[in-house]
């Protein structure tokens, strides 16, 4: 099995997007939606809970076509996108490691998996560990900061029309974080042809090296 993880500076850094992205571009590649659940109240909501509260159980691996394929659900996205087969996990953060493994365990030896979740980069071992950062960088959380030093690609999502000089900038706080992984800027809805190159030939390489660089 080959792991692709997708992870993000936070909630909002656009990885489902990326992920979405990478998918529909390589095709054949699975998603397993890592979400490790809140725990106290909601960051989210005020009076309400969302998917990634905590519930009972220690974690929940989720396969129902109902469920992962609900309109506005990232698993559905990636449906969208053409994953071959989507999993959802929701997990106590102590509970992580044991939930990654069983659900990995759903997929076929030989599969790519699109992994997406900080977690997992604490937990797992990955191909290609992928940080996604927004244009618009304003908060990074803890979660993304303790897995700077196992990245080994930084993607900025890019919008069209952002100056570089704003991209380097975030890349320059990344790296004055602890990200010192290189930096692809790409908009996942535009792609410049030489971006899209560089990501998906790194992807590439990274799950299949024998092949090697595709045109």
């Amino acid at each position: 099995m080959k792991i692709i993880a997708l992870a993000g500076t936070s909630s909002e850094a656009g990885k489902t997007t990326v992920g979405a992205f990478i998918i529909k571009a390589l095709g054949n590649v699975c998603a397993l939606k890592a979400t490790v659940q809140h725990e106290g109240s909601c960051p989210r909501h005020r009076d309400t809970s969302c998917d990634g509260c905590s519930s009972d159980a220690d974690f929940s691996i989720i396969t129902d076509p109902k469920v992962i394929s609900e309109p506005g659900k990232d698993t559905a996205r990636y449906l969208e996108a053409g994953a071959p087969k989507v999993v959802w996990l929701q997990t106590n953060s102590d509970c992580a490691q044991e939930g990654i493994r069983k659900s990995l365990e759903l997929f076929d030896d030989e599969a790519s998996v699109l992994v997406e979740g900080n977690r997992f980069i604490t937990v797992g071992n990955a191909d290609l560990a992928i940080m996604v950062a927004p244009q618009d960088l304003q908060k990074v959380k803890r979660s993304a900061v303790e897995i700077f030093d196992k990245i080994d690609l930084l993607v900025l999502n890019r919008w069209s029309g952002v100056p570089e000089e704003f991209l380097e900038s975030t890349r320059k706080r990344l790296e004055s974080m602890g990200c010192k992984a290189p930096a692809l800027a790409i908009d996942p809805y535009n792609p410049e042809p030489a971006a899209r190159d560089a990501l998906l030939n790194r992807i590439r390489e990274a799950i299949n090296p024998l092949v090697g660089v595709m045109p």
